[in-house]
């Protein structure tokens, strides 16, 4: 008996529906509508996903300024009961400081009084668990003020409003004000009294140690 050297391959039959798409579509490649509908398809889904991404880092973002802003608020607190105040913006800023946000972080860190005054105290935050603007910090051995801020989650400085000095008696909240400038870095500050405008524009994005 003769035997072949080929093995014939096993042909298995081919399903109805994939023979009636190929005599449909015989050898004819893709119309540019159809490559068309193909990449907005493709567009809507990658836009969807960006948006979701999106909106997942900004509800982020928003807690860990909260949470930042919680943690403030507890050492101003703790800060008023050692001072019996909040600290004061004053008339003259002391060396080494040329805002409210570097009067904030040097209050915190134990470096100014309520009205000023250089101190070597009491530090009412833990700076190891913020983020700072950079990573100069106060001298626990002396009182000398540094230049520095605490930094929100979109790297701007925290305000920080509360009486300033030769005119705290327009300033008709017991509260300071503490917020978070929001992703656009915008915001109307508080007027002299304290009062706070949340619906202007400028601070439709901003997050608030209390809205008080």
């Amino acid at each position: 008996m003769a035997y072949s050297s080929e093995i014939n391959p096993v042909r298995f039959p081919v399903p109805t529906s994939v023979r009636r798409m190929r005599s449909g579509r015989g050898d004819r490649g893709w119309t540019l509508i159809e490559i068309l509908m193909v990449l907005t398809i493709i567009a809507i889904l990658v836009g969807i996903t960006l948006g979701v991404s999106t909106g997942v880092h900004r509800r982020t973002a928003i807690g860990r300024a909260k949470a930042n802003l919680a943690v403030l608020s507890t050492a101003l607190e703790a800060y008023r009961t050692q001072y019996g105040d909040y600290p004061w913006i004053p008339a003259a800023f002391p060396s080494g400081i040329s805002s409210n946000e570097e009067l904030l972080f040097n209050a915190l860190a134990g470096k100014v009084g309520p009205k000023g005054a250089s101190l070597n105290g009491k530090v009412f935050v833990d700076l190891s668990r913020m983020n700072l603007q950079n990573e100069t910090l106060p001298d626990p051995g002396n009182s000398l003020s540094v230049s520095n801020t605490f930094i929100d989650p979109w790297g701007q400085s925290f305000r920080y409003f509360h009486k300033e000095e030769g005119s705290e008696g327009d300033w008709d909240s017991p509260a300071f004000r503490l917020f978070s400038v929001g992703v656009d870095g915008l915001s109307d500050d508080p007027d002299s009294s304290g009062l706070v405008d949340y619906e202007t524009a400028k601070n439709l994005d901003n997050v608030y140690a209390g809205k008080n």
